[in-house]
This record gives C-alpha cells, sequence and structure tokens, in this order.
C-alpha cells in the first residue's frame, strides 16, 4: 500500500461508524435534486457543525474526507443549485475546521474545484433568488468572519491573496460586491431609527472594511482587483 492508501485506512478505522453513515447521507442529499433530500442535507450538515464545534483540534481531522477528490463533497454544498441555508451552515463548518492547519490548506485547490472560488462565485451572483435579504446578510457575515479567521489564524496554510489561483482576485471584488450591497441598504434607511437588522448590517460594514484593508496589505495586485469590480459603480 502506498502512503496515502496507509493513511485513508488509518482514518477510517478511527472514524466513528455514525460519523461515516453521516457523510455518506449528506453525499447522497447534496448531490441529487428534491425538497426532502434538501431538507435532510440541512439536518446533516447541522450535526456536522455541532460536532466539528465539540471537537478538540486534533479530532477535526475526521473531517478531511469532506475534502475528497472524487466525491467533492463540500464544493457540492456550495454550488449555484445550493439552497442559501446549506451554503451558510457549510461555511460556518469551515470556520471550525480552519482551527486545524492541514484542513485549511485545502480550503485552496488552486483549480476549477477551489472551495473558496466556489463560495465567493455564489455570493456575488445570489443564485437563491428565493432567499430573504436577511438571510443573505447572514451568510456575508458568517463569510467575513471565516476569511478574516483563515487571515488571522491560518497564514501558512490559507493564502487570501497572492496565489496563482482565482480565487485570490474574486476574494477582494466578491467583499466590495458585499460592501456595495450593505451599504445600499444602509443609504435607503436613512432617517430610521436603527434595529438589531440594521445594526447587523453596520457591524458587518466595519468588519468587511477592516477585512478589505488586510488584504490590501498583502495583495500586490490589490489595485488592479478593486479596478476589476469598481467600474460597474461608476
Amino acid at each position: 500500500e502506498t502512503l496515502p492508501e496507509l493513511e485513508v485506512a488509518s482514518l477510517d478505522k478511527c472514524q466513528h461508524p455514525l460519523f461515516k453513515k453521516l457523510l455518506q447521507l449528506l453525499t447522497l442529499c447534496v448531490t441529487s435534486a428534491g425538497c426532502q433530500r434538501c431538507h435532510i442535507a440541512n439536518q446533516c450538515l447541522k450535526v456536522l457543525v455541532k460536532l466539528a464545534e465539540k471537537s478538540t483540534v486534533d479530532l477535526l481531522i475526521s473531517f478531511q474526507c469532506l475534502f475528497d477528490s472524487q466525491s467533492q463533497i463540500l464544493l457540492h454544498c456550495i454550488s449555484s443549485e445550493t439552497p442559501l441555508f446549506a451554503v451558510l451552515l457549510t461555511v460556518r463548518m469551515l470556520s471550525l475546521l480552519a482551527e486545524h492547519q492541514d484542513l485549511a490548506a485545502r480550503f485552496c485547490s488552486c483549480s476549477e474545484t477551489c472551495l473558496l472560488l466556489a463560495l465567493y462565485m455564489y455570493i456575488t451572483s445570489r443564485p437563491d433568488k428565493l432567499a430573504s435579504e436577511r438571510l443573505w446578510l447572514q451568510l456575508e457575515q458568517e463569510t467575513v468572519r471565516f476569511l478574516t479567521k483563515c487571515m488571522q489564524c491560518c497564514r501558512s496554510s490559507v493564502l487570501l491573496v497572492g496565489t496563482d489561483c482565482q480565487c485570490t482576485s474574486e476574494a477582494v471584488k466578491a467583499l466590495i460586491v458585499m460592501l456595495h450591497r450593505q451599504w445600499l441598504l444602509i443609504r435607503e434607511m436613512e432617517g430610521i431609527v436603527f434595529n438589531g437588522h440594521e445594526k447587523q448590517i453596520v457591524q458587518f460594514l466595519r468588519d468587511a472594511v477592516l477585512l478589505l484593508h488586510g488584504l490590501s496589505q498583502k495583495d500586490k495586485l490589490f489595485h488592479e482587483h478593486c479596478l476589476e469590480v469598481l467600474h460597474q459603480y461608476d
């Protein structure tokens, strides 16, 4: 057996049978259509998020089968056909998995299967036309937290900018698009007493600007990446 095969065999022995069944069920549901399967996929993702929350950093390696190049489970969870709520749960899970350096290193594959690229494209295109504006804000908030965590805690594993992957330019563009959308909502609310939702938007704007500033310090092509999207708002 080769070394990768031995590693997979060792990991397979360590995984609880119920955990493996959960992953199999998720794989089945995210690769098939249907309202019932969508609901089951959401329940599977909720359980996985809870498991990741309760896991120590060492135990998070059990989640590495989610990054399997053949099944592409996580990529299916962020595809344009996936409902927004499932994408939100997936980003929450990725944020937790970022604690493990080996898993964080697999967020970007420098290929068309890059998870970060898929996430940015989902956010900018907003394919789920049935989702509420409030739920979109939740996804954008979760994404900013996730990317901030990647930049601060996984510097050696995840390079959000400066790589050969398309995701490095899309990161800046996605942030600008998110900022513009939420800023327009705030502008529409001028003169109105802020409620909880508006305060959430303001907090999001602060966090997103801080993240954008952080990326500007690391991205040598930051100006060019900004221009690629700013011309849309001339």
